[in-house]
């Protein structure tokens, strides 16, 4: 049971909620009002669409109130309880025409992807969206939908309803299963017409003899080819050990040579050192001899190298200390060339004139600067006076003061003149006195340093005779040196000659070691020579024997290769006949299996045909029961007593039972009946379809049931839907304009109403 619905910017919904109950439900309002707009939504919030969103004659963005002014998204949520739980489904279009979706069970999530909510609440309900659009939801002015619709597509969405769809799609699949077994049969039978079975016997039974009679031949030759085979092996063995002798003995021969080679190159090398004449037993005599007096010639020159050295070190100092005393008497004479003609006495007693000038002009400044001073203030005195002198307090007259304040005036600029001309005179004494003290200084400082340069002379001439001596050492060191050398260079020209004389005699002595190891050797060589009898002759016979029986066994494998490649060819050739030979048992055994499989599948498609038909038969019994209780009910005259649907080929039939000429007679809705016969036929048949086909659900919505039925109609209904209906139907809404339809006893009523002049939103209240 759906128990509440709550509606938030949907359509003209700005934030409604209804709650409904068991029994009849209606929703009355002007055209505009939102009626339909309820009844959407709860096909919505169930199955994620409804009819015109499904047709597209809205799109998702239009669903989101745009009046008075745009709302951002929409909200719908569903309550409903079934099977002792209570459901809540929530929906939102989202900008950009996107939805979200959540489904709980009693407070506790389930869901929250929205397709995977569509199929958990079309499990929960037990059908899908389909049934529910066709048989629980009748849109407005669509209660006749199934009568307008053309008879083949009737038959197909009935069937569909019903489950039928399932069987005739069953058969379906049976026949064309059929066909194709029936094709394969002939298909199979032309490819058996074509072959020639009795060739094809003949044909194996010629290739397994000729296949029987080469593996004999093949086995006689592999059986020869072994032997021959065997006695290659044998002679390769013994030419390998041939070859590796007479290799050995070439080897052997070329290395005898060389070491007589040797031998006697060696022998040459110690003749010519013999031919030198070097007497051994006194070598080592005149070789200690000689190394002796070149050490103590090594040893008296580096003592007269060492001398020197040091006397060269004397030398440079006392030449560095001649060029200081040199570089002292350079300094004296500039000193003494700058005092020239400058007296100490004259410099200082020019400096205390210049000093006594000073004072003379500072004291004159000090007396400008008291006189303008006396000025100024005598100036300023007269500038104050009322008429009166500020010296003597005579009466002053304007031009007298002005006469006299001109004077003092001008007595003040030329103190002024002065006393800079004064300064300017101070200034430059002041330099000129400071120039003087820094002669003065000047000379003082060089006459003192002319002190130290006293004993220069006397230090010098000693520094003199100092080098002359130095040099005259240096000269006699480097004689004895030279004469030293000379014998030192003829006494290691000696040792060098000895100790190559004694470098010789040890090449000699290696020279015979060398001699009687390759000697010895040699003995060796030549006896292992001698143990090898292998001859050229012997060697290429057997090569040659070796050749002669390696082409016999080529010829052999070859000829077994080519046999192989013949009997592979054969076995393919015997391979293709019997795979062709099962391939055709197999098509005859496929006939004869197929054979069954067609009888089965003509069985299996009468059973089908008997069982739908028998299922048919009992649904649409149960429909016209239903149908004949609810006509009674909804229709409110006497001509059409009674309603049924009739199960045709290719269509289902509404008809009515009428009397004509006195007797009974079942005829068309759709051909003979008025709109309103039509609509209270249209609902008889979905009420019952509801009935049989969602029999755990028990819901129907209906969009405006009272278009085209008259007052008498529209009584026999809300008779119906008060006390009848009520008792088959779990829960029934009526969406409705029609304002009788709230007569309905025990119906709940929402009032829809909106100001559509302001585009204002849907209010429902309760009536």
């Amino acid at each position: 049971m759906i128990t509440a619905v709550e509606l938030r910017n949907w359509k003209t919904h700005k934030n409604t909620r209804m709650e409904f109950k068991r029994g009849i439900n209606v929703v009355v309002g002007v055209m505009g009002a939102g009626k339909s707009s309820v009844m959407d939504a709860i096909s919505f919030a169930l199955f994620g669409t409804f009819p015109s969103l499904n047709h597209k004659r809205v799109s998702l963005g239009g669903l989101v109130t745009n009046r008075p002014k745009p709302e951002q998204d929409a909200e719908i949520k569903l309550e409903f309880s079934i099977g002792g739980s209570n459901y809540s489904v929530t929906r939102r279009v989202m900008p950009g025409s996107s939805t979200t979706s959540s489904l709980e069970r009693d407070g506790v999530h389930l869901q929250t992807q929205s397709e995977r909510v569509n199929e958990e609440i079309a499990r929960i309900l037990g059908i899908d969206y389909d049934t529910f659009s066709r048989v629980v939801y009748s849109e407005q002015n669509g209660l006749d939908y199934f009568l307008d619709i053309r008879k083949g597509e009737r038959k197909r969405q009935i069937d569909e309803m019903l489950g039928l769809d399932k069987f005739a799609a069953a058969e379906e699949n049976a026949t064309a299963l059929v066909n194709s077994i029936r094709s394969l049969i002939a298909d199979e039978e032309q490819m058996l017409s074509n072959v020639d079975a009795a060739a094809l016997d003949g044909q194996l039974r010629s290739l397994r003899l000729e296949r029987e009679g080469l593996e004999r031949e093949l086995a006689s030759v592999k059986s020869g080819e072994k032997g021959r085979s065997e006695s290659v092996r044998s002679l390769m063995a013994v030419v390998d050990k041939l070859k590796a002798d007479y290799s050995r003995k070439v080897s052997l021969s070329q290395e005898v040579t060389q070491i007589r080679g040797r031998v006697s190159a060696l022998t040459e090398e110690i003749n010519k050192i013999r031919a030198l004449g070097i007497k051994e037993e006194l070598f080592a005599k005149e070789l200690a001899e000689a190394e002796a007096n070149e050490q103590e010639l090594s040893r008296k020159s580096a003592s007269i190298l060492s001398r020197e050295r040091a006397l060269v070190k004397a030398h440079s100092s006392i030449e560095a200390e001649i060029k200081g005393l040199r570089s002292k008497a350079a300094e004296r004479d500039a000193i003494v060339s700058e005092l020239s003609g400058r007296k100490e006495e004259e410099i200082k007693s020019g400096l205390e004139r210049e000093q006594e000038s000073l004072h003379a002009i500072e004291a004159k400044i000090g007396e400008a600067k008291s006189r303008a001073a006396d000025l100024s203030e005598a100036l300023h005195n007269l500038e104050k006076s009322d008429g009166k002198c500020p010296v003597c307090d005579r009466d002053l007259d304007e031009q007298h003061r002005a006469s006299l304040q001109r004077e003092k005036e001008a007595a003040i600029a030329r103190l002024k003149s002065d006393l800079a001309a004064l300064e300017k005179e101070s200034s430059a004494s002041k330099s000129r006195i400071k120039e003087i003290s820094a002669q003065a200084a000047r000379v003082s400082m060089l006459a003192s340093r002319l002190l130290e340069y006293r004993d220069l002379e006397k230090a010098t001439a000693e520094k003199n005779r100092a080098i002359s001596s130095a040099r005259s050492e240096l000269e006699s060191a480097a004689a004895e040196s030279k004469g030293v050398d000379a014998e030192l260079s003829a006494a290691r020209k000696s040792l060098e000659s000895l100790r190559a004389k004694g470098e010789a005699i040890s090449r000699m002595n290696g020279y015979a070691a060398k001699i009687k190891a390759e000697e010895e050797a040699l003995a060796r060589k030549g006896a292992e020579l001698a143990a090898l009898p292998v001859d050229e002759k012997t060697l290429y016979e057997k090569q040659e024997l070796l050749r002669s029986e390696s082409a016999a066994l080529a010829e052999l494998s070859s000829k077994i290769s080519s046999m192989d490649r013949y009997a592979s060819s054969l076995a393919k050739q015997l391979a293709d006949k019997e795979k062709e030979a099962q391939k055709l048992a197999a098509i005859k055994r496929a006939i004869e299996r197929r054979r069954d499989q067609l009888s089965n599948m003509n069985k299996f498609k009468g059973a089908l045909a008997d069982t739908q038909a028998a299922l048919r038969n009992r649904l649409v019994s149960s429909i016209n029961g239903l149908m004949y209780a609810l006509w009674g009910e909804l229709y409110p005259y006497e001509d059409y007593s009674n309603l049924k649907l009739t199960a045709r080929k290719d269509d289902y039939l509404l008809e009515a039972n009428t009397s004509l000429d006195g007797g009974e007679e079942w005829v068309s809705v759709d051909s003979v009946a008025s709109g309103g016969e039509r609509s209270i036929a249209s609902l008889t048949m979905r009420i019952a379809l509801a009935m049989v086909v969602v029999p755990n659900l028990k819901w129907l919505i209906l969009d405006e049931p009272t278009h085209n039925l008259d007052s008498n109609g529209i009584s026999k209904m809300i008779a119906m839907l008060g006390d009848s209906l009520p008792k088959i139907v779990e829960q029934i809404f009526i969406i409705t304009h029609d304002e009788s339809m709230k007569q309905i006893v025990s119906a709940k009523v929402y009032q829809l109403d909106r100001d559509k002049a302001s585009n204002g939103p849907t209010m429902a209240t309760e009536a």
